[in-house]
């Protein structure tokens, strides 16, 4: 019922929560559905659950993401028609190099990471829809993504969940596996635009695991 709006689809929200790290190699089995949706005008406000799940039943992450979908009116912002950027043409692309010990945090202290300077360029958007299968035309075709109220090509959404999870990378040389995410899409990041991502650290009993730290990034 709702492919026929995926032509015009972004990225509203999306939530993760992991019971374990997966590891290379092991079969897993992937399941998804829609749970519901909200039509406001021509805009659908589609929530859609996956749960991944080993051979034994035993669920290893679960999901939920928030997608505006439309077939005719554009889910976008409605932002002008900015220039089309090279295919190679990007800003700076940090690799984070700088750790933050976890134990150097304080019990209710906040600390404030330094900005990760990330950007994409037309060609790392092909390279990541190729690794991810994730072929949606408003980060590969300019015109369609002006059609979607766009502006132009932008960067994937789990794209740009990856850069704020460099961001929290930095918090130990210890394997740290993440319980939990959240991500809030509130403004598209143009393909070769420079973006600095910030973070912010606390340390707090966790819902789930007392002693976790709440990591927030912003762009």
């Amino acid at each position: 019922d709702v492919a026929p709006f995926t032509r015009l689809l972004i990225h509203g929200e999306q939530q993760f929560e992991w019971s374990r790290p997966l590891t290379i190699g092991e079969e897993l089995s992937v399941t998804g559905k829609v749970e519901r949706i909200r039509t406001r005008a021509d805009i659908h406000f589609t929530t859609f659950a996956m749960e991944v799940g080993e051979a034994t039943g035993r669920i290893c992450v679960s999901s939920r993401s928030t997608f505006l979908m439309s077939g005719t009116e554009a889910p976008g912002a409605a932002t002008e028609e900015h220039p089309e950027p090279g295919a190679e043409a990007r800003g700076p692309n940090e690799i984070p190099s700088e750790s933050l010990l976890l134990e150097t945090v304080k019990a209710g202290e906040t600390i404030r990471l330094p900005p990760l300077k990330k950007s994409a360029s037309r060609r790392d958007l092909d390279r990541y829809a190729a690794a991810s299968q994730d072929f949606n035309p408003i980060h590969g075709d300019h015109a369609r993504a002006v059609e979607a109220g766009l502006g132009g090509v932008v960067v994937h959404g789990l794209l740009m969940s990856a850069w704020a999870g460099q961001a929290a990378a930095r918090l130990s040389l210890r394997a740290a596996p993440p319980l939990d995410a959240r991500f809030r899409f509130k403004a598209p990041i143009a393909a070769a635009i420079s973006s600095s991502i910030g973070a912010s650290v606390g340390y707090s009993v966790h819902e789930r695991i007392p002693g976790a730290v709440d990591v927030s990034s912003d762009e």
